[in-house]
């Protein structure tokens, strides 16, 4: 009898481990491997890579930029792929524009170089401070930068062309910049006023200082007609620079684990939530979800708005490797 009852303790265990592990008996040799895709903006097209690499597309749409433990290489739409560098850097330290990468942030400054991790730029020269990561703006020609010395934030508006700076904000409230765009001269970013976090609007030229909401981050459409954000979590809302209208967009993000895009036009928006990534038409709000039946973990938009650049896990038979 004990002999019957641990054959099926036995037999249990490894169905259910079996079921952990996503066996399928018809496999040879199954398993879960991560891929990349591009594919369209109406859900067409896909097409796979080995590996899961994160990634921007260049200002042109036309090809990829890929970080890698490697180096960076550009990703090209038929699956070839080319060696830039060997620089070793995360993908939301790549200037838009390519013209800069964020190499060192510390109490010394804050180091830009290229895509060849030479021309190493300190652009703040304030030592013994406290910086916070920097943000490029949606062009990539400006960089915000946020240091605190002496129990005072100060944020400066870089330009990246002429390397020349202001500060925007001194105080000992935290300002954090969000974007900006030199065609209107507006600069958004974040800001405690009052024991609030608040998101500004301010331009240069009439020097107002506006409230646009709650704080939340978010970007800028290259065009400047539009700014998109996360609020409270869990919504994304636009703001539309021209009417100043708010519109909420989306509700229902998975905390601390989504991403927004806009592409330059600030017409079509790409939201990925958990595993699954939705397209927003901004003109008419309509939704689609792309492929729901992948599991994605990365998503990007193309500058145009036809192209998603996205990562995800499956089950596949084959041994895959990835080739950066």
């Amino acid at each position: 009898m004990k002999n019957v009852t641990l054959f099926f303790c036995l037999l249990i265990l490894i169905l259910l481990t079996s079921c952990r592990i996503g066996i399928n008996p018809n496999d040879a040799n199954p398993q879960y491997c991560s891929f990349s895709c591009i594919i369209n903006t109406d859900g067409t097209g896909l097409m796979e890579f080995q590996g899961a690499n994160e990634g921007i597309f260049t200002p042109d749409s036309q090809k990829l930029i890929i970080t890698s433990r490697n180096g960076l290489f550009y990703r090209y739409f038929n699956g070839n792929i080319e060696q830039i560098s060997n620089l070793v850097t995360d993908i939301e330290r790549i200037s838009p524009a390519l013209n800069y990468v964020i190499k060192e942030v510390s109490s010394e400054g804050v180091v830009l170089c290229d895509l060849y991790g030479n021309n190493l730029t300190n652009v703040t020269n304030v030592s013994d401070a406290k910086h916070y990561l920097p943000c490029f703006s949606s062009d990539g020609n400006w960089l915000m930068c946020t240091y605190k010395k002496n129990n005072v934030y100060n944020m400066n508006l870089i330009n990246l062309q002429n390397m020349e700076y202001q500060t925007v904000v001194s105080d000992t409230n935290a300002a954090v910049g969000c974007d900006y765009n030199n065609n209107n001269r507006d600069l958004y970013y974040c800001y405690e006023d009052n024991g609030k976090d608040n998101m500004y609007r301010y331009n240069f030229d009439s020097q107002i200082k506006e409230i646009i909401d709650d704080d939340s981050f978010g970007k800028l459409s290259k065009n400047s007609s539009m700014y998109i954000y996360e609020h409270n979590s869990y919504r994304v809302k636009t703001y539309n620079t021209i009417s100043k209208e708010i519109v909420t967009i989306f509700e229902g993000l998975s905390y601390d684990n989504y991403s927004i895009n806009i592409d330059d036009s600030g017409t079509t928006a790409l939201i990925r939530t958990g595993r699954l990534i939705y397209v927003i038409n901004l003109q008419t709000l309509e939704k689609r979800a792309i492929r729901s039946d992948l599991d994605f973990s990365y998503a990007t938009l193309s500058p145009d708005g036809t192209k998603i650049y996205a990562n995800y896990s499956r089950q596949t038979n084959k041994t895959t490797n990835d080739r950066m």
